[in-house]
């Protein structure tokens, strides 16, 4: 449950949307339609999760009974980890992983910007080197 919240930045809510569909897909899909990706080794131990578990189709975090789980339960496994790990309850609240991921995913794109513009001007300059236009 940890994984799910701190790889994917996925809200309490759309706990429900992540299905075996989904993880075949590699993708959540929000009820707003935004989509999130799943990384693939996540995907990988939700499936077998799945498989030990019976599940076929629809969500993979589910109760006994086969409901959805409700998100009281999942504040509830995740304080419990967070007891079992040592950590605060509070870090491993839904928000604060969803917030730890999306800090993370910032920080990747910030590191991957400079590398973005460097290749975009050499793309340029080769294509300019290729069609012999007038260097400025």
């Amino acid at each position: 449950m940890v994984k799910i919240f701190g790889q994917t930045g996925l809200d309490i809510s759309e706990l429900p949307n992540l299905t075996v569909e989904a993880c075949q897909a590699g993708a959540v899909t929000s009820a707003n339609g935004q989509s999130t990706p799943i990384p693939a080794g996540l995907c990988r131990e939700l499936a077998e999760y799945a498989q030990e578990r019976g599940i076929v189709s629809g969500p993979v975090m589910v109760t006994q009974s086969g409901k959805p789980i409700h998100r009281a339960n999942v504040n509830h496994i995740l304080n419990h980890a967070a007891a079992s790990a040592g950590f605060a309850p509070e870090k491993f609240s839904p928000s604060a992983l969803r917030r730890m991921c999306r800090r993370a995913q910032d920080d990747i794109r910030k590191k991957l910007e400079p590398l973005y513009t460097q290749s975009y001007e050499q793309l340029l300059d080769t294509e300019q080197a290729m069609v012999a236009w007038p260097q400025e």
